[in-house]
């Protein structure tokens, strides 16, 4: 164990932590940084080898794999990701919300092949040392098991989901944002004891800055090739309506489509798996869940298309995503016996329409954090500040290109 690790260990007490969270006896463990430049900034996160004792004497000690996540420690991403509310807020999805999910599938008898496997098992988490406090502090750990090591991957941000990929990931999301829906609507105490408290938005533009953000988008903008002049002042005017929006904690009212939103769903929060003999069928695992809130599902469907599916696939099959969406959300539906008068294709489509540009704002700005280049521009959490993503300078060819398509999208489908 190296003195950076032993430190971690006698300031944390981290391994008494594991021990807690595997109720198993701890000989060792090793840390290492799991991101690179770019790849994460609302966290730290780093792989965990633990050896642990077998469960008699005479059986030999197993390593375990795991990934610690602990809080951001720079200022300005403090004020952004709100850790000591967030962090809080992500153990009580894993504590809560997913056995509250569970719970309704066992309720409703859903065939165990059938059942959501979204997410990665989590053996523990803590918020402080201090076992009275009720916000996270610098001491606040969770753990996820380690899936790269069941061959779960991350794409390349920089290249994205092809359409194949894409469409294992909207039934995994569709059949997420359904469950929710079917909970709220056919078990309302369930949802109000273990979902409901737990929704409240996190306010993503905590000052200033975040204005000069949008002011700073709708100046890079003018760099975008042939757009039309109309649709270039709609999108400007949409710009700060959206900057409203990240601003808004206010719990949204019900709707037939309002659920928990995941807020983040980009390449760098979602695993996949291909099978070994069938490389069709594909296992999604999503993760990340500091910014979930009550919201449309139209927030996570359209934010997750426009940012992380590769260009030429969305351009092609962007209407052929949403339907595929509004099958696996209609299956599950059924498949729990909720009612679907709402959710039929052309309603679903209607809520589209009206609230894709809701996501405007946090799609364009996403493209300049996808396509950072650590070669490059090789940013530590520790190097991010409030300028890090405003220039005045032309913008990247890829994120020039990207933000084509997006606006494409938006104008060919009607959505602006």
């Amino acid at each position: 164990m190296s003195d950076q690790v032993r430190s971690f260990c006698e300031i944390k007490e981290f391994g008494k932590f594991l021990e807690k969270c595997l109720n198993q006896k701890v000989l060792d463990y090793t840390l290492k940084s799991l991101t690179k430049p770019g790849d994460n900034y609302g966290s730290i996160m780093q792989s965990v080898d633990v050896e642990v004792i077998g469960e008699s004497d005479t059986e030999e000690s197993e390593i375990l794999h795991l990934v610690s996540k602990t809080a951001v420690t720079n200022p300005y991403l403090i004020e952004i990701f709100q850790p000591a509310f967030t962090f809080v807020k992500e153990t009580h999805f894993y504590s809560d919300i997913i056995p509250a999910i569970e719970i309704f599938e066992t309720m409703k008898n859903v065939p165990k092949t059938d059942r959501i496997d979204a997410f990665i098992p989590c053996p523990g988490s803590r918020i402080s040392l201090n076992p009275d406090a009720s916000c996270a502090d610098a001491d606040a750990v969770l753990l996820l098991e380690n899936i790269k090591f069941q061959n779960y991957v991350n794409e390349d941000r920089h290249i994205g989901f092809d359409t194949e990929t894409t469409m294992a990931i909207l039934k995994t999301l569709a059949q997420f944002h359904a469950h929710c829906i079917a909970i709220r609507r056919m078990q309302p105490e369930l949802f109000d004891a273990k979902i409901s408290p737990y929704l409240k938005a996190v306010n993503l533009c905590p000052d200033d800055n975040d204005t000069k953000l949008v002011d700073g988008l709708c100046n890079e903008l003018k760099f975008v090739d042939d757009l039309d002049p109309e649709f270039r002042i709609a999108i400007e005017e949409q710009l700060k309506i959206c900057d409203k929006f990240g601003r808004d904690t206010t719990r949204t009212a019900d709707t037939p489509y309002t659920t928990i939103v995941h807020r983040d769903l980009w390449t760098n929060n979602i695993m996949i798996k291909k099978d070994d003999i069938d490389v069709s069928v594909i296992k999604v695992k999503i993760y990340d869940f500091q910014l979930y809130f009550y919201q449309t599902f139209v927030c996570d469907l359209i934010f997750f298309l426009l940012t992380s599916v590769r260009s030429n696939d969305l351009t092609k099959h962007f209407k052929l995503f949403i339907r595929q969406y509004h099958l696996e959300f209609v299956n599950t539906m059924k498949l729990v016996n909720c009612p679907c008068d709402d959710y039929t294709f052309d309603k679903m489509w209607n809520e589209i329409k009206e609230k894709s540009k809701l996501e405007l704002y946090h799609s364009l700005f996403m493209i300049k954090v996808v396509a950072v280049d650590e070669s490059e521009t090789p940013l530590s959490l520790d190097d991010v500040t409030p300028d890090t993503f405003l220039t005045d300078e032309s913008p990247s060819k890829a994120i020039l290109n990207r933000w084509k398509c997006i606006l494409a999208i938006f104008k060919d489908n009607g959505l602006i």
